[in-house]
């Protein structure tokens, strides 16, 4: 190793806190997001890229949108609610638009008069993906439980291969 040391000595302690930093912010409670429209009806080829997995959904009625949620309708018929401007459009063919907080980027939208239904709910954002409903949020022994588990696994391999000269 040309008697050069690549490791500083407090490099074990200074990867504990890194992970259990990241361990313990994993934990705390995801923020609600307000959905910004729903599918009010979709037929044939319309997709909705969420930016969030490598797989398109493929639209049907009932999805509540988020912002960011990008539309493409690649052969199909589309129509949505779009709940900041207490509208409804449809999408024409061909037609690529992505949902922001307060408009829609794009062109290809027609107006279809207002929504029957716009009161769409704040939810957390992991359980209408199809993903695990977040957690309640740990307790104080718990967290406490948690951290000194992470730090005495992230430690263990450390203090067994490591010169104690270090």
């Amino acid at each position: 190793m040309l008697g050069v040391k690549f490791l500083p000595s407090r490099w074990p302690l200074a990867t504990i806190s890194f992970i259990s930093f990241y361990a313990i912010a994993a934990e705390l409670p995801k923020t609600p997001e307000k959905p910004v429209g729903i599918l009010v009806s979709a037929e044939g080829a319309v997709l909705i890229d969420t930016h969030r997995a490598e797989t398109n959904w493929t639209a049907a009625p009932g999805i509540l949108l988020f912002p960011g949620f990008t539309l493409r309708n690649t052969g199909g018929s589309v129509r949505f609610s779009f709940c900041p401007s207490q509208s409804e459009f449809t999408l024409d063919r061909g037609a690529v638009v992505t949902l922001r907080a307060d408009r829609i980027e794009g062109q290809g939208t027609q107006p279809a008069g207002h929504p029957s239904f716009c009161q769409v709910p704040v939810i957390a954002d992991s359980a209408t993906r199809g993903e695990a409903v977040p957690e309640p949020p740990l307790s104080a022994e718990r967290e406490a439980e948690a951290r000194k588990s992470i730090m005495a696994a992230v430690a263990m391999p450390f203090a067994r291969s490591w010169p104690s000269s270090w």
